[in-house]
């Protein structure tokens, strides 16, 4: 047996939206208003054969978030507005088309863009810092402290790392002034809509006391193996495209982490895991599952011209598994939680396979 519960979203910019809940067993269209931004969503999950739905992390038929939230968490203050912040390794190449994309005025609740330049070696040519003029977004090139992956999760950054910007040097206090990251690869770029979308659904849920990371890749870790694709549960979201909060970033540099933060530092067995163990963290810290966001987008570091800091392992699946394996002994375990949540712009039916 299979059967689909899908959940219609309706959010506004405005506190105190509603995620409505109904069981479907056919064609449902829904509406998702995001600002002046009209479009489409469904918030579904599958259940197959006798094994218990995932989805139990939405609220039940008839329920709103709003009355969830008061059983599951306070509501805190988070603030409106989210920074993306993009590590870029020798890809100067990839910027503009990536600026023009996401800085250019069209994100609503985009403040400001930081690029991370990992090469210790090279500055932004003076071409390209002087281009940064033309983006009405704030645009930060920031020096990292080292050559690592872990930097990506870095924060908060002081000014003094500025490297080239269109900000004014004393207008730079609010360079870490954020709540929220968009954390993304320099290669990808999705439609502005999602991205917009991709954040409303994460400050409605940050808002309502349930924190979880919200992103566009889904991978799914049980019994201690890595696996990809995501099957129809999963457990994490992958960091080259997902809605952090700042203090997950502080998180992650917390003192009893240094050992696995090493593991994953260029040089090491887990190069490229840095992912993964921010993951953990999240789930460690709020125990709620991930939202997967799933949104279609262009990846130019798929060109074999466009290397970056990130390495293509020959083994891959083993590779990841190794360091899923470390991460759960040094947690005493997996905090992971599953779910089947899965969210969708595109108007078109939900349909169950046996």
């Amino acid at each position: 047996m299979v059967f689909v519960r899908s959940v219609i979203l309706r959010v506004s910019p405005v506190l105190g939206s509603s995620f409505y809940v109904r069981r479907a067993r056919r064609n449902i269209t829904v509406a998702f208003f995001v600002g002046l931004i009209t479009t489409g969503l469904v918030l579904s999950c599958l259940s197959f054969g006798d094994k218990a739905t995932a989805c139990s992390d939405v609220p039940t038929d008839n329920d709103t978030i709003s009355t969830h939230a008061k059983v599951t968490g306070r509501r805190p203050s988070v603030r409106p507005g989210f920074t993306i912040l993009t590590p870029s390794y020798k890809r100067e190449s990839l910027l503009p088309a990536f600026l023009s994309t996401y800085a250019s005025g069209n994100i609503p609740s985009l403040t400001s863009v930081i690029i991370q330049w990992v090469d210790q070696d090279s500055a932004p040519s003076d071409g390209f810092a002087q281009s940064l003029a033309k983006y009405p977004v704030p645009v930060y090139i920031v020096r990292t402290v080292d050559r690592s992956l872990n930097d990506r999760f870095r924060w908060p950054i002081p000014s003094s790392k500025v490297i080239a910007s269109n900000v004014h040097e004393q207008g730079r206090s609010s360079l870490s002034d954020a709540d929220v990251v968009l954390s993304i690869d320099d290669d990808l770029t999705f439609n502005v809509v999602d991205i917009e979308a991709g954040y409303q659904v994460f400050h409605e849920y940050a808002s309502l006391g349930n924190p979880r990371m919200v992103g566009y890749f889904a991978r799914d870790i049980e019994s201690g193996l890595y696996h990809y694709p995501a099957r129809p549960t999963y457990n994490i979201v992958l960091t080259k495209g997902a809605f952090l909060l700042t203090e997950w970033l502080t998180a992650y540099w917390a003192d009893d982490l240094a050992q696995v933060r090493d593991y994953v530092t260029p040089g090491q067995p887990g190069r490229n895991c840095e992912d993964i163990l921010m993951s953990y963290v999240v789930a460690n810290k709020t125990g709620h599952p991930p939202l997967f966001y799933e949104a279609v987008g262009v990846d130019a570091g798929d060109r074999k011209e466009n290397h970056g800091i990130s390495i293509n392992h020959p083994n891959l699946l083993s590779h990841r598994t190794t360091c899923v394996q470390l991460f759960e002994k040094h947690y005493g375990g997996s905090p992971l939680v599953s779910t089947s949540v899965q969210i969708r712009r595109r108007l078109q039916p939900l349909t169950a396979h046996h």
